[in-house]
């Protein structure tokens, strides 16, 4: 399956100032020794230097549409736009019987709906979502391992990924408006079906 895959981002250019030489820290107007304010500037290289890497994580993030924080999904958007043949391949798999319930846009919205609404990480809207028996979610484990299973599914899809993308986009009204969200999720349901088609074996 092809993958989908989108260009760095700009990050603006940052400089950060070295350690001073030893002239300048030898006539400084304190009464720290040299190596005291070498140990400083050390310290405040190292926080600088923090700083814009978080921020640049930050902006990452954003790009790849990775909630903040998220390393892992984070490393794993990197993979798979950049590193060759680091995508897996999902192919439909032949079954008897009634088949497989397409609900990827539907677990991945109630994840991140529950996230927005309650200002929370994936790992805590999960848990609040495992935690209520009318939803019959599973146990959080499982439901953590479905989500980021559908999630990363609909990313190696790039028509898939498309849609993801217009859903978060929609997500603040879906959350204010159920029919609305009843709607978007119905018709996500139908593409689902085309992105991912499951062969019944007779």
């Amino acid at each position: 399956m092809p993958r989908s895959k989108k260009l760095a981002p700009h990050f603006p250019k940052v400089k950060i100032a070295g350690m001073p030489d030893w002239w300048t820290l030898a006539h400084r107007a304190d009464s720290l020794d040299i190596s005291a304010q070498q140990e400083l500037e050390q310290q405040r290289i190292h926080r600088e230097t923090e700083a814009v890497i978080d921020a640049r994580l930050n902006i990452l993030c954003d790009h790849l549409s990775i909630p903040r924080g998220e390393w892992k999904a984070l490393a794993e958007a990197i993979a798979v736009n950049h590193v060759k043949y680091f995508a897996v391949e999902v192919t439909s798999v032949p079954s008897r019987g009634r088949p497989a319930k397409q609900e990827r846009f539907a677990i991945v919205a109630m994840v991140e709906l529950r996230m927005l609404d309650k200002g929370i990480k994936v790992k805590e809207a999960i848990r609040l979502l495992a935690a209520d028996r009318e939803l019959k979610t599973g146990l959080v484990d499982a439901l953590e391992a479905k989500y980021y299973k559908c999630l990363g599914e609909l990313k190696r899809h790039p028509a898939a990924l498309k849609r993801l993308n217009m859903m978060r986009d929609h997500l603040p009204t879906m959350l204010s408006d159920p029919d609305l969200r009843a709607r978007v999720l119905g018709d996500l349901s139908v593409s689902e079906s085309e992105y991912f088609p499951v062969r019944v074996k007779k």
